[in-house]
């Protein structure tokens, strides 16, 4: 007990003494609610509406902006819309909308380039799957032909996995397990390889029978009756039909949570399960009902648990007769209370300016007033994007005043203010200019987007005028112009202090589709058209596709490897040139060759005959063999060398590998090799043999612990490859191609882990650690020497006495970028701290504190010079430190809103370092007051740090003219370093 209040004492003391003289604490800052968009792709609702990949990236920035611009932080995108995808999938084919063709490679991901863009804007982005719909039709034109899916489709290949319905429409068969077994194998495809928020159903289960043809609403029948038959188990058809939509909700919630426990599983049911009229547990409303009309039970699915969130669609207004939000709201609200699964409610943003009921944007503020009222709604989310991005009858800029402030009609949308009226003045004020600066974009930038922010300073003292208007300035004289920008050159002549200059914004069309795409101008192949377009590798027994653009009618042939192939006559590509062109294409196997690795059948040279000429073109790049070699072993020889799930810088990452690690190669491109267990990694971080690996069998295990670490020694004959878990209360790692026999491990008494078993997986060796407390993991190292494998935890740290509560403390302070990596520009441009020069300022900060309070701390920069990434890192493992901290400052594109771009950001890349994140995040907030931004995850390489807990905080919006002016007072850096000094403390004191 004693102990105890030592430690107590210690972290008062230090507390108090870190905090600034007469500053009161904020109040403390709340998680912010879920706020997000649907973005629909059926039919290209939303996306895509262009047809070159630079178009639809900039289509995917202008969603982002704008969501972000409505104050939302998540954007719900329509991965799976029927029976394709937006992203490379083993199971299903591409999206025609994409190219046009459906399953044709659009040469790019749409899903990892969201993913990745909405990071930089700190959004999130749930990956939304319809489960069953396979197809786009109606009744009058119907598309539900099996055979009439892209070849290689697995419904093509499997007919009987799907049901043709009336309203021309082809549906898996939820009664199929094989048709189940396909929709969960595509959801784990997607949380296994993305950085994903979450995984999202909405609400179309089974087809409704209320179909419309010609004009004329029919009743329709779902024919799954031989599925009833041979699965029915002697239930009625409509409990049998809603055990299969539970069934489907439980196996892939069981699959989400197995893959990544952090990705929720959430769906978005239709807004009435049952009238109470039918069903006493139901809501008082008159309306379709999910559960009898869907096979839906909605409601039973909260009731016990088996989703993270529900998100009820109500689609009506306050006071609706027969469905009327308040009731629905409320009903809801009930039914989510006590269970643990979070409740946000779908919002009809399409139907703003559609009816007199819907004339007013304040129907959807009573209505998000209302669930505040409720206490247990967490968010919401929005339906009709299209309405948020053409700001219909103001939606947008309504919404986002209302997040800003949470209530009210303010104009805000500029930090708040973070200091008290009492508090002392700021010692050392932001920096001014003397003259007009246009610090960002420079004057002549080109963009393709329809908006870009001017950012700059002048004399505060004296006015700024832009084509004669007064430009809004802070009180340092800072000004961000969201200004609208037409194709072409657009001019901007700015008048200060008796000088005028013009400036110049270049918006470019952006690369939309042109009627000429595909045009020939003549008898000739399409330029960049021979297949393949890069090289190109398979094994003996896939399929590949010779394709090219030619004119229409001539007989095409092409030759590789000594073989002549005929092509097939496909589409017409345009008709705009001087001569129609027309695809080909031809499948062939690939044979074995003799030898090992990777062997060239050289480049395919396509011909054609015309007016008695024959016309030959070659490709640019090789077909190749890939024959395996079941010898070839690879060897890890750097520490912490990257895995990833395939072979792409873009990839998700698989746990890192140490030196010594050994596998088979079992595949290779120009830069990866893959290994048998999957992993992919650079060909620079393996050396390869020959060599037969022994059979991988655990000989010994042993447990040391001594006053810094516990550690966990394997004696096995391979290095085996590995891969790591983290949950709350368990470290899990699976050595690959391993036994073990040993179901529980004695571990010496440790202050980590509670116990340590042991269960074969396969031809995999699972160990979990359980930890004695949540969180419970403070760094690791791996090594393989020796034949020996040792797994070295580092313990938790301890706080020396009340006047050095650091003392003995390693602590590594990273200041982002350095030299000619200046960062980010801030208002004044390069005439004052740049984003690299007040991470310095607030690293020497943070560098004295911590020096007070008797920490090492270890600068990876002290003055203005440039440190590589890679460099940083290195030092950071090399160090081992207790923890480590790199400080940033933020910034966004100048086409986005920025001064909806505010607040402080806490990233980490490792699982463990979560909850340091958190913690220092938290009083981060407590110290300032300033938006909350959250702590998360990001992929970032001074974070993938496994010796220790490893952070990056990004301190607030050096692009945002508003924050800036307070980032760059010496005040706010007081402030902001203790709120970090004050994290550390506390997550020292465990």
């Amino acid at each position: 007990m004693k102990k105890g209040f030592t430690w107590a004492a210690a972290l008062l003391t230090a507390l108090l003494l870190l905090a600034p003289a007469l500053m009161p604490r904020p109040a403390q800052a709340s998680e912010a609610p879920l706020r997000g968009v649907w973005i629909a792709t059926v039919y290209a609702i939303d996306f895509p509406h262009t047809s070159t990949v630079a178009s639809q990236q900039q289509e995917l920035r202008d969603l982002l902006d704008t969501a972000a611009s409505a104050g939302l932080n998540a954007v719900f995108f329509q991965v799976r819309p029927t029976g394709d995808a937006y992203y490379p999938s083993d199971l299903f084919p591409w999206a025609k909308a994409l190219t046009g063709v459906a399953g044709k490679d659009p040469g790019w991901d749409p899903l990892a380039y969201l993913i990745d863009q909405a990071a930089a804007r700190g959004m999130e982005v749930h990956a939304w799957v319809n489960p069953y719909r396979l197809t786009e039709g109606s009744a009058d034109r119907p598309n539900n032909d099996p055979n009439d899916l892209p070849e290689g489709h697995p419904v093509r290949k499997d007919p009987s996995l799907a049901i043709a319905f009336d309203d021309g429409k082809l549906y898996l068969d939820p009664g199929n397990p094989e048709a189940v077994d396909l929709v969960v194998r595509g959801v784990e495809e997607l949380v296994r390889n993305y950085d994903l928020a979450g995984v999202h159903f909405d609400d179309y289960f089974y087809p409704s029978a209320s179909v419309t043809k010609n004009e004329v609403s029919v009743q329709a029948a779902f024919d799954d009756a031989d599925s009833y038959a041979r699965y029915g188990n002697g239930l009625t058809l409509a409990d049998w039909r809603r055990s299969n939509t539970r069934r489907l909700v439980e196996r892939v919630s069981a699959a989400v949570e197995a893959v990544d426990p952090e990705v929720d599983f959430g769906i978005s049911p239709s807004g009435i399960w049952a009238n109470k009229k039918n069903n006493p547990l139901g809501s008082d409303t008159n309306g379709q009902e999910s559960y009898y009309s869907l096979y839906a039970d909605t409601r039973g699915w909260v009731k016990d648990g088996l989703i993270d969130y529900i998100a009820p669609q109500l689609y009506w207004v306050i006071g609706q007769s027969g469905s009327d939000y308040e009731v629905l709201a409320k009903w809801w609200s009930a039914v989510a209370q006590g269970t643990g699964v979070k409740l946000y409610i779908g919002h009809a943003a399409y139907q703003v300016g559609s009816s007199s009921k819907w004339n007013n944007v304040e129907e959807l503020v009573d209505q998000m007033e209302l669930n505040r009222s409720l206490g247990n709604i967490s968010g919401e989310l929005f339906y009709g994007y299209s309405k948020l991005k053409d700001n219909e009858l103001g939606l947008k800029d309504r919404l986002k005043r209302y997040f800003d402030q949470g209530a009210g009609s303010g104009t805000t949308g500029q930090p708040p203010v973070t200091v008290t009226p009492d508090a002392p003045p700021a010692k050392g004020g932001a920096p001014t200019a003397d003259r007009l600066i246009i610090a960002a974009p420079k004057s002549g930038a080109s963009t393709t987007a329809a908006k870009s922010y001017i950012v700059g300073a002048g004399d505060p003292n004296h006015p700024i005028t832009v084509n004669g208007e007064t430009v809004p300035r802070t009180a340092s004289g800072y000004f961000a112009l969201y200004v609208p920008l037409e194709v072409g050159t657009n001019t901007f002549r700015f008048e200060h202090k008796g000088s005028t200059t013009d400036y110049t914004i270049k918006r470019t069309a952006g690369g939309g589709s042109s009627g000429g795409s595909g045009a020939l101008s003549g008898h000739s192949f399409l330029e960049g058209s021979l297949w393949p377009t890069t090289n190109r590798r398979y094994a003996p027994g896939e399929t590949y596709t010779f394709s090219c653009v030619a004119p229409a009618g001539v007989s095409v042939s092409v030759r590789l490897d000594g073989t002549t192939y005929a092509l097939t006559p496909g589409e017409i590509v345009s008709t705009a040139g001087a001569v129609k062109s027309q695809r080909y294409s031809a499948n062939t196997v690939m044979q074995a060759r003799s030898g090992y690795g990777l062997i060239s059948l050289g480049k395919p040279v396509y011909s054609f005959s015309h007016n008695g000429q024959t016309v030959s073109g070659t490709a640019s790049h090789e077909v190749f063999c890939y024959m395996l070699d079941p010898l070839l072993v690879g060897t890890i020889v750097k520490d912490s060398a990257i895995l990833r799930v395939s072979n792409s810088s873009s990839a998700t990452r698989r746990t890192p590998l140490w030196t010594g690690a050994q596998d088979y190669i079992i595949w290779e491109t120009d830069e990866y090799v893959q290994f048998r267990y999957g992993g992919w990694t650079l060909k620079e971080n393996v050396a390869t043999t020959r060599g037969q690996l022994p059979d991988n069998a655990v000989i010994s295990l042993m447990g040391y612990v001594s006053s810094g670490a516990t550690a966990v020694r394997w004696k096995m004959p391979v290095g085996a490859p590995y891969t790591i878990r983290e949950l709350e209360n368990t470290f899990e790692i699976v050595f690959h191609n391993t036994t073990d026999s040993r179901p529980l491990i004695l571990l010496p008494q440790n202050p980590l882990f509670a116990s340590v078993t042991h269960r074969q997986s396969g031809s995999d060796a699972v160990y979990t650690f359980t930890t004695k407390q949540p969180n419970w993991i403070f760094g690791y190292t791996i090594s393989y020497t020796a034949g020996n494998l040792t797994l070295t935890f580092r313990n938790p740290p301890k706080l020396g006495p009340a006047d050095a509560p650091l003392r003995g403390k390693t602590i590594v302070v990273d200041a982002g970028h350095g030299g000619s990596d200046v960062g980010a520009l801030g208002p004044l441009g390069t005439s004052a701290d740049c984003e690299s020069g007040l991470n310095l300022r607030a690293a020497k900060a943070l560098e004295k504190k911590l020096r007070a309070l008797g920490a090492d701390v270890v600068m990876l920069r002290s003055d203005d010079s440039n440190v590589l990434l890679e460099g940083r890192a290195d030092t950071i493992r090399q160090i081992k430190p207790m923890v480590s901290v790199s400080l940033h400052h933020n910034s966004i594109d100048y086409s986005a809103d920025i001064s909806n771009c505010y607040g402080h950001l806490t990233l980490y890349s490792e699982d463990f370092s979560a909850r340091f994140a958190r913690t220092v995040h938290q009083a981060l907030l407590n110290q300032t007051g300033s938006r909350d931004m959250g702590a998360k995850f990001q992929g970032l390489a001074v974070c993938r740090i496994q010796e220790c807990p490893a952070i990056l905080v990004e301190l607030g919006f050096i692009t945002n003219p508003h924050e800036y002016e307070l980032l760059s007072t010496d005040y706010q850096i007081d402030l902001e370093t203790t709120g970090i000094v004050n994290g550390i403390l506390a997550f020292a004191n465990n």
